[in-house]
């Protein structure tokens, strides 16, 4: 599987959006100061592929940013080459 783009919407930190659009092939380094959102990213990552869309209580209110909303993840990759997406709100 190659990663194409990430992007989150009303996630933890991200209330306004962030997103990563063309990852290199290859290994691909997120690099910044410390606070900035890069283990949030990851984290963002981990909710697309293993936490139900349909998730309550504990695990929601974690993904929400202090200023509310409907956490929002988004990953385009390819397996095989074909291109996918996965797309959800918790």
């Amino acid at each position: 599987m190659k990663l194409l783009a990430l992007r989150v919407q009303a996630f933890r930190r991200f209330a306004g959006g962030a997103a990563i659009e063309n990852f290199g092939s290859g290994v691909n380094l997120l690099a910044g100061p410390n606070e900035l959102g890069k283990s949030t990213l990851f984290e963002a990552l981990e909710a697309a592929f293993l936490v139900r869309y349909g998730t309550t209580g504990a695990v929601l209110e974690h993904y929400r940013p202090r200023s509310g909303g409907e956490p929002l993840v988004e990953v385009d990759f390819e397996i095989a080459d074909k291109t996918w997406r996965i797309r959800k709100q918790f």
